[in-house]
């Protein structure tokens, strides 16, 4: 097994750069790509799968995730050969694999399958065997649908597609369906938008190489493409109520150095194809519509060094002073810290926020975060394990010297406080403001989630969707786990009172300062993204 070098161009920073191309706006040039290695041997891409935050490649006998804002390699995991299309589902990765592969293709036979579950860290679950080989495979309403798999390259017009269970992967049926026209091997990756079924092939002649089913397997129409080195829907947050629906296509090229000679590895890199319902269109740039629509690249808010870009406001002090270094970076985290002796004689709601320089509407943002150390003396009950992100925020130099926190929607961060709590995080706290719920207005200062139980030393992944004045969506782990709309200033609140009177007695929250909490908890930021996106009215 060697080491090999793979070059991935996330999603986040190029969708749809070929090899030679000039990348239209701000899209990196292949130079520009990241090249990590991952631990394992790397083979040609047989599928992938995309979640809200990776891209997730079967590699025959590996399994890769990369991030999808950056591109970079998180890991690599050894898999069973021959692992083919991947597909990401209810927070779980499922692999689809063609075992004993060389004993089938010497016998032109499916040989047996198996299907492995893994978590988002490309932990195995669990795994099961049948009597089938696998290739491709989707989920959709609780099913797995698997390409039954043939090892060679024998020409076919017929193909078996497996159902399972998603919760058991028990056995449901096996059906027989007909594309209309001839392949190789058999079903290579499967994709759905939730109403249908896309199955790609490797065509024998011609471009059409796509056929698309209902969820009970009824033929609809052919299509003239080939996805058959992996293709997925994107994530919602790249998808828009009423247009066509989004996926993304994964293309490869070997690598080459400057005589032209091949070179171990190989690059990949994203096309873009919008479904309507009748035909897929490649909406890679440089066409207008996905230059117009696209979501820009993901912003890193922190450069892992130092507090550059951001502005410390502790209650009772003024903006830009930062008291006993309460915010600063550790280890390459963004922390908050109460070791100095400002903080001897207890936390005293010394309340401080730390605020990006530069305001933000519609976007996305992704923090990662844990609460190493146990909170410090004099803090609130409540605050225990408690941190939060503020969006839509007023500026720190705005806020009275007395303050304790800005006008804002809090995003809150929590972990679990005692053995045996259950304690959502991402919750929604509203310091000087109101927001809609399911169309009426909600008033009260804390509106819980439903995502699981956080450790304090673990690191945990959160998200935010914002969109303007419009409406917010919490996520844990590629989870939505909250949703609301409208935010609004509440102008009950003597701080909003202000703010309402300077917008010209206008309610609505349209956009903001981002900012993080110090409210007694030590709290460890790993990273923490932004992806602008286009405003709801303007799609």
């Amino acid at each position: 097994m060697v080491n090999m070098k793979h070059v991935f161009v996330g999603l986040g920073v190029c969708v749809g750069l070929a090899a030679g191309a000039q990348p239209p706006l701000a899209f990196v040039t292949q130079e520009d790509a990241f090249e990590e290695t991952c631990d394992g041997a790397f083979w040609h891409v047989q599928g992938i799968a995309i979640s809200d935050d990776a891209v997730y490649c079967g590699l025959l006998k590996n399994i890769v995730k990369f991030d999808l804002a950056t591109g970079k390699c998180l890991k690599g995991v050894p898999a069973p050969s021959h692992t083919g299309d991947v597909c990401w589902h209810n927070g779980r990765l499922y692999t689809s694999v063609l075992a004993n592969f060389e004993a089938a293709r010497k016998n032109q036979s499916d040989g047996r399958g198996v299907i492995q579950v893994y978590d988002s860290d490309l932990n195995l679950i669990r795994a099961r065997e049948f009597p089938m080989g696998f290739d491709g495979i989707a989920a959709l309403d609780g099913v797995l649908y698997l390409g039954r798999g043939v090892a060679g390259d024998g020409i076919s017009r017929t193909c078996r597609i497996v159902r399972v269970k998603e919760e058991t992967l028990e056995f449901i049926d096996e059906v027989e369906i007909e594309p209309g026209f001839d392949f190789r091997s058999a079903v290579q990756d499967i994709a759905t938008d939730g109403r249908h079924l896309f199955f790609s092939f490797y065509p024998v002649k011609g471009p059409v190489g796509v056929a698309v089913y209902t969820k009970d397997l009824r033929f609809v129409k052919t299509l003239p493409e080939t996805f058959s080195n992996g293709f997925d829907r994107l994530p919602n947050c790249f998808q828009r109520p009423g247009a066509p629906t989004l996926f993304g296509v994964l293309r490869s090229f070997t690598r080459k150095d400057a005589q032209g000679l091949a070179v171990p590895g190989y690059s990949a890199y994203l096309q873009t194809f919008a479904w309507d319902g009748e035909a897929l269109r490649d909406v890679t740039p440089p066409s207008a519509l996905a230059l117009r629509d696209r979501p820009s690249r993901w912003l890193n808010l922190f450069n892992g060094r130092d507090l550059s870009g951001w502005t410390p406001k502790i209650r009772g002090y003024k903006a830009g002073e930062n008291p006993g270094n309460t915010f600063r970076v550790v280890d390459g985290c963004l922390c908050n810290r109460y070791d100095d002796p400002m903080y001897a004689d207890g936390f005293k709601q010394r309340f401080g926020h730390l605020f990006y320089n530069r305001p933000f509407s519609n976007y996305v943002l992704r923090a990662t975060y844990r609460m190493p150390l146990p909170q410090v003396k004099g803090g609130e009950g409540w605050a225990v394990y408690n941190n939060g992100i503020m969006l839509h925020g007023q500026t720190p130099e705005s806020m009275d010297l007395d303050q304790p926190f800005p006008v804002s929607i809090e995003y809150q961060l929590l972990s679990r406080a005692k053995k045996g709590q259950a304690r959502s995080t991402a919750n929604l706290c509203t310091p000087g403001t109101n927001v809609e719920k399911d169309g009426k207005l909600y008033t009260p200062h804390v509106l819980n989630s439903t995502s699981r139980t956080c450790e304090p030393d673990a690191w945990t992944t959160v998200e935010a969707e914002v969109r303007g004045g419009e409406r917010i969506i919490h996520r844990v782990d590629g989870r939505t786990v909250l949703e609301y709309e409208k935010p609004q200033y509440d102008p009950r609140d003597g701080s909003a009172k202000k703010l309402i009177q300077a917008a010209g007695g206008d309610l609505i929250l349209r956009g903001g300062t981002i900012s993080i909490q110090s409210e007694s908890a030590p709290t460890d930021f790993k990273s923490i993204l932004v992806r602008p996106l286009v405003r709801d009215s303007e799609r």
